[in-house]
């Protein structure tokens, strides 16, 4: 591969840093395709007609295979079906995005000039700052990554084009974006959730997606992306609902370990039922059938459920299915829709603050366990809460509270990766995501007495109440706790601000506004605005070449006429100042006079060389002006 070929493939790639944030932020399932647009271009790049439709089909095939779920004609009408206009939302901000790449790799594939990097750099920088303040698009390692790609490409590009003095201190700006995106810490007006949001989490995406078998640990120290794509659609329900895929006991510190326990591998026809005992007793229950459909087959292996399941009738499963009884989960991979018959509790019941703690010694101790160093730290604000009195769910109630008014739910948080966590978070930076808040929740309730456990899966998604169905997103796992009390057993509560289920859940007007609420305005202006913008610099770079060659030809016969000034009279033309000159300037700043001739009665405009040879040749005739005189 040639310099200049290796060049233009570095700035597709730069491009696609600057196109990464906005396809991971607009939902698309496969953003990195977008990001790899440019420079699959950059590869192609070529005279003829075959490149020509090679690049555009090509573009077009990264595009769709970026925007859409799948690809393949059999499944689309059952992804349409099942989760339709957030599709179509999701792939119409895809083709937008591919668009812009196209619009862009006009501007920065021919971007050669140091003058022209120079102000790519800043603009890209800035957009990407600017967008994460205001649309919250996380861009942290993009922006680094452009910066320094920027970099490189101004130490190494094409032309020997001076980058002008004006440019020199506006290069502190991509550093002011920089700073403002890695240490103004996040305004709380803007990070906590709206009413009509749903609480994000990392732990129950990674449970959902994990395969055959729950991961072994689960860390609570990463940051979380949001992603708005959706998983499964819930169909017969009553009304929106926590959905359940596995409990966890013992934590480290840091993770939740998978629970220990047997490992029953089955089939489809041998499901015990029920899975296993009720856990909640004692409260008015009801019967829900309910049919769970994944959008995108195996894109999630535990089955979710609520309350207690009864009864299960599985559509289509492969072989090596997975019980864990002790983590309450069921693993089918292969299942495209199956169908519960659930037992639920109603857990809002007024019976719930006439519950009482469970006798010393019943209790599990690893409902109760807290690593030591955690203990040490958190036992006087456990103290405190505890001194209010009460039953469990008074304490819980209390410790919810303190969680609610003292913590900052900020789904963009990114923790630190060293050291307590939990500590930090109640302690010390007091922000974090719903992982955080449940933990925290679970190891406070737990120094208080009062048996925690920790669970995982997806808090209520998108509600159609004409339907009666509700789409569970990526975006929508979560996790929350479940504390034990007499007599009722097992009962959720949920610690994180605005998490838990709205009393009168607010139904869709329509299927579009459903859509509208699952994309979120967030991308699509974002979206639109670096559209906009990449439009304005093509315009830009159509004009600016013209625009750019005028003011030299300007600046060019400028200097003719103050070096011929005082020899001619009336209004001599370009020929005539430069024959008024002595002999040797004539010879010197003959260069400029054939540039301004062709550019004025030519049809082709003289190229960059050939006016910075003019430019030049009056320098060599001023010289030779000021010898003569000398």
């Amino acid at each position: 591969m040639s310099r200049q070929s290796s060049l233009l493939v570095l700035r597709g790639v730069w491009l696609g840093l600057l196109v990464w944030p906005y396809a991971v932020a607009s939902g698309m399932p496969r953003p990195l395709l977008l990001a790899m647009l440019p420079a699959v271009l950059a590869l192609l790049a070529g005279p003829g007609v075959p490149r020509y439709l090679l690049r555009w089909a090509a573009s077009l095939l990264l595009g769709l295979a970026a925007a859409l779920p799948t690809l393949l004609p059999s499944q689309i009408l059952k992804v349409l079906l099942a989760g339709g206009p957030h599709v179509i939302a999701v792939t119409v901000t895809g083709l937008l995005l591919w668009l812009t790449s196209l619009l862009g790799w006009q501007v920065f594939g021919e971007a050669t000039a140091r003058s022209r990097l120079v102000w790519l750099w800043l603009m890209g920088t800035l957009v990407l700052a600017l967008n994460r303040r205001i649309w919250a698009i996380g861009a942290d390692l993009p922006t680094l990554l452009f910066l320094g790609l920027g970099v490189l490409l101004l130490a190494i590009g094409g032309d020997e084009e001076r980058v002008p003095w004006s440019a020199v201190p506006l290069g502190l700006i991509p550093l002011v974006g920089l700073v403002l995106i890695a240490f103004w810490p996040q305004s709380p007006t803007l990070t906590v959730p709206t009413p009509g949001s749903v609480v994000r989490g990392l732990a129950g995406l990674r449970i959902a997606v994990s395969g055959a078998a729950l991961p072994q640990k689960v860390n609570v120290n990463q940051p979380v992306a949001l992603s708005p794509a959706p998983l499964l659609v819930v169909r017969g329900a009553p009304h929106p609902a926590y959905w359940q895929e596995a409990t966890f006991d013992t934590f480290n510190g840091v993770d939740w370990l998978e629970p220990p326990g047997p490992r029953e591998a089955l089939a489809a026809h041998s499901l015990p039922s029920p899975l296993w005992t009720p856990e909640t007793t004692k409260l008015p229950l009801s019967l829900w059938h309910i049919t769970v459909q994944e959008v995108l087959p195996g894109s999630v292996t535990p089955l979710v459920y609520t309350g207690t399941p009864i009864g299960l009738t599985v559509e289509a499963t492969a072989t090596g299915g997975t019980f864990l009884p002790a983590a309450h989960a069921l693993l089918l991979p292969g299942t495209t829709s199956y169908t519960w018959q659930l037992s639920v509790p109603s857990e809002s019941s007024s019976l719930l603050p006439s519950a009482s703690f469970l006798p010393t010694g019943e209790a599990p101790a690893q409902d109760l366990a807290v690593p030591e160093a955690l203990r040490r730290e958190l036992l006087p604000l456990a103290e405190r809460l505890k001194r209010g009195g009460g039953g469990p769910w008074a304490l819980a109630t209390r410790i919810r509270e303190y969680l609610d008014t003292h913590e900052v739910y900020n789904p963009a948080f990114v923790p630190s990766r060293h050291g307590d966590p939990i500590g930090r978070f109640l302690l010390r930076s007091h922000e974090g995501y719903c992982d955080q808040f449940s933990t925290a929740f679970v190891m406070l309730a737990r120094l208080d007495g009062l048996p925690a456990r920790w669970v995982v899966g997806f808090a209520p998604g998108v509600w159609d109440a004409t339907a009666k169905t509700e789409t569970l997103r990526a975006e929508d796992a979560h996790s929350w706790a479940q504390i034990d009390v007499a007599p009722y057993g097992w009962i959720r509560i949920d610690p994180t601000p605005a998490g838990g289920i709205p009393a009168t859940p607010k139904p869709s007007t329509s299927r579009g506004a459903a859509a509208a609420r699952q994309s979120g305005p967030s991308a699509w202006l974002a979206v639109l605005g670096l559209l906009l913008l990449l439009v304005a610099a093509s315009l830009w770079r159509l004009l600016s070449r013209r625009s750019g060659q005028a003011w030299r030809l300007v600046r060019i016969e400028r200097q003719l006429g103050r070096l011929a000034h005082g020899r001619c009279e009336g209004r001599p033309t370009w020929r005539e100042q430069v024959l008024s000159l002595p002999r040797a300037a004539q010879d010197a700043a003959w260069p400029a006079l054939e540039v301004l001739e062709a550019a004025h009665y030519g049809k082709v405009p003289p190229e960059t060389a050939q006016l910075h040879e003019a430019e030049e040749a009056l320098r060599k005739a001023k010289r030779a002006m000021r010898d003569i005189a000398g």
